[in-house]
């Protein structure tokens, strides 16, 4: 409601989610209207509304704690850069740099496909690597190792956006900067096609709308938004039809796009942080889901270590936990969000004191490049794949998930955003100041007639 306030932030994409999973899904189950699976199915377990009052009043105290932690952390957020000197990126580089990071998602893509029983059209779009029990073989390899490596298409497509927008210049469908461009983008779509991943595809379709929005905000008009919109849009769709959420045919007996697909998959599904999912947790502590006391949260420590080093790894992620005991899922996971994932482990006082501290890791992190992205090209492809996801994976994931997440994406984001600065012209000016200084230098010396070494 802030004129000052800028979209470019973490805070944005958390209330968008919020809304959409408190106020677009809770008006769907007040007016119980059905999708492809029942409301009773996703979200209330045969369960009647007084079970949800108190995890309710919970959920909305950490929401209050969550603004509070983010608002009050102005005085913890970095300072801004005191060169406001625009810079820019090397085009020899960045042609380098996007070859390289599409040809590392490309052959990533390959490998995951290999590891996860080979390409077929026939299980296009399936879910891969899920987990069945919480006990898993020896043998269960979740080929993570790839799906980091595959975020390097993503990286190139942000990098060629960022370098075609600090540039000025134009892309058209039809152009071949266009054509280009099409083309980094199908790369960096194809693993989460292939592995069902829908959320990826919004990731990349909001760091692309990031970039173009922090270096050319003119050029961002109501035409190309609902373009890439409807090109997520549409993916989407297939996706969860594909998968089969949504119902296989549509009342004229037709497959593919459908409205009822987008609900399904934005709406109708466990997406997001919503109150019945909250409740079912909470109401299942201690009972059936013992305290945890912070084990959800620092079991992400051990993430990185590849299961073909340490077999015996726990289970990291507490979805298949959920989906398992609380939900009665045979495979697929139900992630717990932020909120719930709080008083998981610590009760009430965790709904108090997590949220807050999860608002000022979100301020900082956010203002970490703000200021800078508006003229440098760097900045904005940061901002773009490391702040601005990161409240989603909050509130949608775990707390744990947010950080790593974060963390995976500076690590391959840094060397490629250091290896395509142009920072030639600066070094330039810096030799000829470091010059004309040792003249005045020499030049005093000489009026003293003083002795030079």
């Amino acid at each position: 409601m802030r004129r000052d306030y800028d979209l470019m932030s973490p805070w944005t994409v958390i209330v968008v989610a919020v809304y959409i999973s408190t106020g677009l899904r809770g008006l769907f189950i007040a007016l119980e209207i059905e999708g492809g699976r029942s409301i009773n199915e996703l979200f209330l377990l045969g369960r009647d509304e007084p079970y949800y009052y108190r995890p309710a009043v919970l959920f909305i105290l950490a929401l209050a704690m969550l603004v509070v932690g983010y608002m009050t952390s102005g005085r913890l957020r970095p300072r801004p850069s005191r060169s406001r000197r625009a810079t820019s990126f090397n085009s020899t580089r960045v042609t380098i740099a996007v070859i390289v990071c599409a040809a590392i998602g490309l052959a990533a893509l390959v490998q995951f496909g290999a590891s996860t029983g080979g390409f077929s059209l026939s299980s296009l779009s399936a879910k891969r690597t899920t987990i069945s029990g919480l006990n898993l073989s020896s043998t269960y390899q979740s080929s993570g190792q790839w799906r980091i490596l595959n975020q390097f298409a993503p990286i190139a497509l942000w990098v060629q956006l960022a370098h075609y927008a600090k540039q000025g210049a134009r892309i058209s469908p039809l152009t071949p900067r266009g054509v280009w461009v099409g083309l980094l983008f199908l790369n960096a779509v194809a693993l989460p096609i292939y592995a069902s991943s829908r959320a990826d595809i919004v990731y990349i379709v909001l760091g692309a709308l990031v970039v173009q929005l922090a270096l050319r905000p003119e050029s961002i008009s109501l035409r190309p938004v609902l373009t890439g919109s409807a090109v997520a849009l549409i993916l989407i769709s297939i996706l969860t039809t594909a998968r089969g959420v949504a119902a296989e045919e549509t009342s004229d007996g037709s497959t593919g796009v459908s409205s009822q697909a987008l609900i399904d998959a934005f709406v109708l599904s466990r997406t997001f942080t919503d109150i019945p999912a909250t409740g079912n947790i909470i109401n299942a502590v201690p009972d059936r889901l013992p305290y945890a006391s912070g084990e959800t949260i620092a079991g992400w420590a051990v993430a990185p270590i590849p299961r073909s080093v340490w077999p015996d790894k726990p289970i990291v992620s507490a979805g298949p936990t959920i989906g398992i005991l609380i939900y009665g899922n045979e495979r697929s996971g139900v992630p717990p969000g932020m909120i719930a994932e709080s008083y998981w482990n610590f009760g009430v006082a965790g709904i108090v004191v997590l949220p807050i501290l999860c608002g000022v890791f979100l301020r900082v992190l956010g203002e970490r490049w703000r200021s800078r992205s508006k003229v440098d090209p760097g900045a904005a492809v940061l901002m773009a794949g490391v702040a601005m996801p990161t409240g989603v994976y909050l509130m949608t994931n775990s707390i744990g998930s947010a950080p790593f997440q974060a963390l995976i994406a500076l690590i391959l984001l840094v060397p490629v955003v250091a290896f395509v600065r142009d920072r030639g012209p600066a070094r330039a000016r810096a030799h000829r100041g470091s010059r004309a200084h040792s003249v005045q230098i020499r030049g005093t010396f000489a009026e003293a007639q003083l002795p030079l070494r």
